[in-house]
């Protein structure tokens, strides 16, 4: 049995309390939330569970050396002193990730530069022969952060960042990111056992997240390659025993899963990473407007990223948004929505007052995850204007807005599809 030792889990802005629950339920000890991070202790065990069955981490860093240098001379000289035989050989291929923040190096990309020379130029001293770098598939990645005078360096136990599942074959317009999909179906207690609606599904990963959730299929079920997996102390029985005992825990479904799209190439994508995932028997996918959706349901959750602005003009927004919430008023009474979008803004156009309001980044993009509770008998209501809270808003015909040229959608972009034809 290996010996505890440090990790840091990162994370994305907003998802912290998430992942300390994750860390808990996997028997994470010393757990400790940071901004984009979460510290916390264990062994060889818990780090291969954490990369293999957490949904909301985006990688796990074990860290070997900590130091304060004056100066980039100083910051080499304690990087090209460090013993890196105990972690790499001369045949390992390195790489170097970086988060730098410092007014000691000209550039971020000057401190790498540095780092490299440190962990050759030790190789060279100790063994005459240089190491050689592979940005693309190396051997051993190291994770360097450096804040102003403060340096860390960490072994990265997870190579690629562990939103890329492995799941998907086959990518549609603006896919989001897995661990934000993850996200926002634990923020709706996404339990396994109500109806779940996308009606704008996409590439279809916030379905494949909420069926993984519901089944207890571990977030690394479809994926191959891990960091630890090249690693000297590589315990391959210990990585199979830890992927069989959580396999073991997959159970059935019970809910009913289903997912809408008017883009028929983007809903071809879907039905591609459901078969090729074999989850294609746990979702129906639908060729639909969400305006022209038909539920049959009483109760549920509707979950579901909208196109943002980015993407098509500002003249759109307020048309797609407004379709939204009348849908949501309209035909979903008694559900649950959770909708996220970027910027904030675009939910005044929706005009349901939400009960949660949740910061998040999607990509570079701050954004929110908003919560709207559809009683029967919901209204519109302008959440610009919060005084007037509980009184119907009176729809008046909008005038639509002018696009700056800038602003004008892409011509590949066509924002009827998410209206009714």
């Amino acid at each position: 049995m290996s010996s505890s030792f440090k990790m840091v889990a990162k994370t994305l802005l907003g998802l912290e309390d998430l992942l300390v629950k994750e860390l808990e339920d996997i028997g994470a000890q010393k757990v400790k939330p940071m901004r984009r991070a979460i510290s916390f202790e264990g062994d060889d065990e818990l780090m291969y569970k954490a990369n293999y069955q957490l949904r909301t981490a985006i990688r796990i860093l074990k860290p070997l050396h900590e130091f304060k240098f004056t100066n980039v001379e100083d910051f080499y000289d304690k990087l090209y002193n460090f013993e890196w035989a105990k972690y790499m050989d001369l045949n390992d291929t390195f790489a170097i990730d970086k988060v730098v923040y410092s007014s000691k190096f000209d550039n971020t990309q000057f401190a790498v530069y540095k780092f490299k020379d440190a962990i050759c130029d030790y190789f060279v001293r100790n063994y005459r022969r240089r190491p050689s770098v592979n940005t693309q598939a190396p051997n051993v990645k190291f994770n360097l952060h450096v804040s102003e005078d403060r340096c860390i360096v960490s072994l990265d136990s997870s190579l690629d960042s562990l939103h890329k599942r492995g799941y998907r074959f086959s990518e549609g317009l603006a896919p989001i990111n897995e661990v934000l999909a993850a996200a926002m179906l634990k923020f709706a207690g996404w339990d396994g056992k109500q109806t779940l609606i996308d009606p704008m599904c996409g590439s279809g990963t916030i379905l494949i997240e909420a069926i993984m959730l519901a089944r207890n299929i571990p977030a690394g079920y479809y994926r191959d390659t891990y960091g630890f997996q090249s690693w000297k102390n590589f315990d391959k029985e210990l990585w199979e025993k830890v992927k069989r005992e959580a396999d073991q825990r997959i159970k059935p479904i019970e809910a009913t899963i289903i997912g809408a799209d008017i883009n028929r190439e983007v809903l071809r994508a879907v039905r591609v990473n459901l078969r090729r995932s074999k989850l294609h028997m746990n979702v129906k996918t639908l060729h639909t407007s969400f305006e022209d959706f038909n539920n049959t349901f009483d109760s549920g959750l509707v979950i579901t990223n909208p196109p943002y602005g980015e993407r098509i003009g500002a003249g759109e927004i307020a048309e797609i948004y407004n379709m939204i919430g009348s849908k949501l008023k309209n035909d979903f009474q008694g559900f649950d929505a959770w909708i996220i979008t970027a910027p904030k803004e675009n939910f005044k156009h929706i005009g349901l007052r939400p009960s949660e309001k949740i910061t998040l980044l999607n990509g570079q993009l701050e954004g929110q995850l908003q919560h709207f509770e559809l009683y029967e008998g919901s209204k519109k209501y302008n959440q610009d204007t919060p005084k007037e809270k509980g009184k119907l808003i009176e729809e008046k015909p909008r005038k639509r807005q002018e696009v700056r040229k800038e602003e004008q959608p892409n011509k590949k972009f066509n924002v009827s599809r998410f209206l009714k034809k």
